[in-house]
């Protein structure tokens, strides 16, 4: 069917070199088309997750999503190539770095904007991809994440229904994450939703530090210094979240008593933090365990092409929130 010697098909089977990149792209699309199940011989499927990050330190929610890595690998004969990049001016080759760890499909975690770039030409080579967390635009290049925007409303309406009208809101970067863009605008739409004044003071920027814990404290307090009536305030992340908590206590102010905290993502330890954190649960090993079994898929032919998949966030309710003091006196009286 290929036209080539069972030499050259061992080597694209076995990601060997010799082949040119054309002719390797047919035969593994041959391969998955008519083969249905590269796996029958119990070959290792292999898939490079790339990651760019700005510092060595996994915050939660690359953990959780690799933990979902985890737990699809440990039940199923996947081999993962797990790949730090800094993000730097001049982004490497994905499709070079692919061929060079031996690997046919990829995960792509925190990808800048110059390095997404490349997912056309890998999808263009017939290579499965899957990006985490973040929105794909070709139609050819899959997606697992949370619907951002709707569990930002779904925060805010929670919010609102305890009373608060005064919700600051702690941004993350959103240069480069059109997700954490989305949790801004939900935020906006939120309050329009439920009649409360979009005030621009209300809204912290981003603050780049060394972790975004360090981010959440230190904007917290810019927050409560320009807005000291602020009764809740809704967090970009959960670890900006325990940020939060702790520049609440630094300041004497108690949670929820005095401002209510609320979350996005549910990391594990956000259930045992004091208090426990309300939050928006993002899946995240969903998301991790669900990107590798697109991926496993579409290699052994069982699926012709990588899914797109938007999970709903879930409210956790737990300790971190309660009604401002002014509704809970009326209510006593």
């Amino acid at each position: 069917m290929a036209g080539v010697s069972t030499a050259t098909i061992s080597r694209v089977v076995n990601n060997h070199p010799g082949v040119s990149e054309d002719l390797r792209c047919r035969i593994l699309k041959l391969l998955r088309e008519e083969a249905h199940g590269l796996n029958a011989s119990g070959r290792l499927v292999r898939i490079l997750a790339v990651v760019e990050i700005q510092q060595p330190i996994i915050e939660g929610f690359l953990a959780g999503v690799l933990s979902g890595i985890a737990r699809y690998t440990l039940e199923h004969p996947i081999g993962i190539e797990l790949c730090f990049l800094p993000r730097s001016a001049r982004p490497c080759s994905l499709l070079k770095l692919l061929r060079d760890k031996r690997c046919e499909a990829l995960i792509g975690i925190f990808l800048s904007v110059k390095t997404k770039l490349q997912l056309d030409e890998l999808a263009q080579k017939d290579v499965p991809v899957v990006l985490v967390g973040e929105q794909a635009d070709a139609d050819s290049v899959g997606h697992v994440l949370v619907d951002s925007h709707q569990g930002a409303i779904q925060a805010v309406d929670y919010l609102a229904s305890l009373g608060h009208s005064k919700i600051g809101f702690l941004a993350n970067s959103t240069d480069e994450s059109r997700e954490l863009q989305r949790r801004l605008e939900g935020y906006r739409v939120g309050m329009r939703k439920n009649g409360l004044v979009e005030d621009a003071k209300l809204i912290v920027p981003h603050r780049k530090t060394e972790t975004t814990q360090e981010a959440g404290y230190l904007q917290t307090k810019l927050l409560l210094k320009k807005s000291p009536g602020v009764t809740a305030i809704f967090a970009s992340t959960d670890e900006m979240a325990y940020g939060a908590i702790r520049a609440c206590h630094d300041l004497g102010l108690a949670v929820p008593d005095d401002v209510s905290v609320i979350g996005f993502d549910n990391y594990p330890g956000s259930a045992y933090c004091v208090p426990a954190l309300t939050t928006i649960d993002a899946s995240l090993m969903d998301l991790g365990f669900e990107a590798v079994k697109s991926l496993d898929q579409v290699v052994n032919g069982l699926a012709r092409s990588v899914q797109k998949k938007t999970f709903d966030g879930t409210l956790k309710i737990r300790e971190s929130c309660r009604p401002p003091r002014a509704k809970i006196h009326n209510r006593q009286a």
